[in-house]
């Protein structure tokens, strides 16, 4: 930080644009004489004398040019646009005259332990006016009430996102009584945000000290009755962040009227720095995916290969195209979920398993993608029950049946995470493993629809696979770096950690497909059913390689500004989930080939019998 003894806002700068705070006054104004002091309560071990304390004053401006921001896009909900006669623009940064800075929270950072502060009886006012929050950033301290109130004829969800403080997400229809609560530490600042209308956001300062504000379009701030001492002053702004300086307040005798002195404090590249709750508000591309800790039995696997299996007599066509349309709408069911994700929607309907205690609530805003999401998993989960239940009444192999009770238990446990999710507000780990226990779903369903299909029970011609690893063993491993790969999108799609994990398993995937391709065009090029699934693992993951690059750039370029989900992102990001679990499915369907109509040769199994016989 660089400090002026001037009164001029103007100075040339190294980068673009940068904070500046003027302190117009850093000293007391005269006061009446009083020889009353200001009692400490219980707890604090000084008082204050008020014929001694100083105020701060000053302004915060914005040197350089203002980011650009797209307008705010209203149209998923009719009310809002109608309340909404002109463009609304995003309040990251508002810039008044000459600089100045609105929605700025000025306040004392310093450890003010020694000293007891009443909390405030009066309440902060959040409203909620023309479907945007009013004001855009509040502060109050530690213990005083926020009262949170509804003035449009819309439902909204009120959903601070603390990091300190409990977090809460509770729903305010039309109508409603004021939402009372508060924050028991200091926090600078807390997301809000109503997930029912994505675009809607704000923050909430909460200090323990008296000594804030918040600047309004003239960027000015006010900090009175600080005792005489030297304070850390810091200017916390949402888009860039924090900037600080020293001011100090002389003592003085009673009745006498201090000096006062201004200081222009700049930030530099190295000061400003983006606040950790930020990143909460952040959208980021993933792909949903399944976690399996323990994979199916060795004896499982040894009954796809069995080159003698027994056969039903008549493969059941209706159980077989039934398991098909639970595969088809397990796809509509994981579209579903991503636009709720790409949509910023997960907690529009804040209670479950009902929906605002209804089962049928309003379909506007993120509720519409919320409580659909709700109602195609309702029928997904019914549709696995009826399947479950008809292969066990028609289906002649145990290990057919259990693997339908197994689909079964997924979607149920599926279900309950999705309400964990809901309850818990969307805790990153449980987000993931709701995202990737879907994929694992999906792949079983899929496999269901291979092992009652007329194709897998019948007389099929079969190989011998000489060649070393066996292709066994090469679809086997890709398809598990595939579900790795989808578990780490799953994780960066809800914020576990960062991208790079989900870089690097894309190019171990990449590897490996390119792997097992190569061997079966090598071994087996005339081998028709491997071909085809191959050309279809290949055709899925080239698409999904080429929608990952563009989704990055999305994420991190085109869309970094908006002030909500945009078309262009929901559209890329939910295509690179929905082709993820295509390629899955692809290279799910490879390893059952393999699994059905290859075998090792007789050579590699007389090789290995001595080792065996030796275990």
């Amino acid at each position: 930080m660089k400090i002026w003894r001037s009164r001029t806002l103007v100075s040339s700068l190294a980068i673009g644009s940068a904070l500046v705070i003027t302190i117009a006054g850093c000293g007391k104004k005269e006061t009446p004489e009083s020889t009353e002091s200001v009692p400490a309560p219980a707890g604090g071990s000084a008082t204050i004398d008020p014929s001694t304390v100083g105020e701060v004053t000053g302004t915060v401006a914005l040197v350089g040019s203002a980011p650009t921001f797209k307008a705010i896009n209203m149209s998923a909900e009719p009310y809002c646009s109608k309340a909404n006669t002109k463009t609304v623009m995003p309040q990251d940064v508002v810039v008044g005259d000459k600089g100045a800075l609105d929605n700025v929270v000025v306040y004392v950072k310093d450890d003010l332990s020694k000293y007891s502060f009443d909390t405030p009886k009066d309440s902060v006012a959040l409203n909620q006016q023309g479907c945007m929050y009013e004001p855009h950033v509040v502060a109050l301290m530690a213990g005083q009430t926020l009262e949170v109130k509804n003035d449009d004829q819309t439902t909204h969800n009120i959903h601070p996102m603390p990091k300190d403080n409990r977090e809460w997400n509770t729903s305010q229809p039309p109508g409603a009584s004021p939402i009372d609560n508060s924050f028991a530490r200091q926090e600078v600042a807390i997301p809000v945000k109503c997930n029912v209308h994505p675009w809607m956001k704000g923050y909430i300062a909460v200090l323990k000290n008296p000594f804030f504000a918040v600047t309004t379009k003239d960027g000015k701030f006010d900090l009175k009755g600080l005792p005489p001492g030297t304070y850390t002053i810091e200017a916390w702004q949402e888009h860039y962040g924090v900037v600080d300086q020293q001011v100090t307040i002389p003592g003085f005798n009673a009745g006498k009227t201090g000096s006062f002195c201004s200081l222009c404090a700049e930030c530099d590249g190295t000061r400003i720095r983006r606040p950790a709750a930020m990143t909460q508000l952040l959208r980021l591309p993933v792909i949903h995916s399944r976690l399996s800790r323990s994979g199916p039995k060795l004896g499982f696997w040894a009954k796809l290969g069995r080159n003698q299996r027994r056969m039903p007599a008549a493969p059941n066509q209706g159980v077989h195209r039934f398991a098909i349309f639970t595969a088809c709408c397990t796809v509509l069911l994981l579209t579903a979920g991503a636009l709720v994700t790409s949509n910023d929607a997960g907690l529009a309907v804040p209670d479950w398993p009902l929906s605002y205690g209804s089962l049928m609530p309003p379909m506007i805003g993120g509720i519409f993608y919320e409580h659909g999401h709700r109602m195609i998993a309702t029928l997904v989960g019914t549709l696995t029950i009826v399947l479950a239940v008809w292969l066990s009444l028609v289906e002649p192999r145990r290990w057919v049946r259990r693997l339908g009770w197994a689909a079964l238990g997924l979607v149920i446990a599926q279900g309950l995470l999705g309400g964990l999710t809901v309850l818990l507000y969307l805790p990153p780990a449980v987000s993931s493993a709701h995202a990737t226990l879907a994929q694992l779903y999906f792949i079983t369903v899929l496999s269901l629809a291979v092992f009652t299909s007329p194709w897998w029970q019948s007389d099929l011609e079969v190989r011998e696979d000489a060649g070393s690893p066996a292709l066994r063993t090469l679809a086997v491993a890709t398809t598990a770096s595939i579900v790795v790969q989808l578990i780490l999108g799953a994780a960066f799609r809800h914020n576990l950690f960062g991208i790079v994990p989900h870089l690097v398993g894309a190019g171990v995937a990449a590897v490996m497909v390119i792997l097992t391709g190569v061997a079966i065009k090598k071994r087996f090029r005339d081998f028709r059913p491997l071909r085809r699934a191959m050309v279809l693992l290949h055709a899925t993951f080239g698409t999904q390689i080429l929608l990952g690059g563009v989704t990055y750039w999305v994420v991190f370029y085109a869309s970094r500004n908006d002030p909500q989900p945009l078309p262009l992102f929901i559209s890329v990001t939910v295509a690179h989930v929905v082709v993820g679990a295509l390629t899955l499915a692809a290279s799910m369907l490879v390893t059952l080939t393999c699994y059905r109509i290859l075998r090792p040769s007789r050579a590699m199994e007389v090789s290995r019998s001595p080792e065996r016989a030796a275990i």
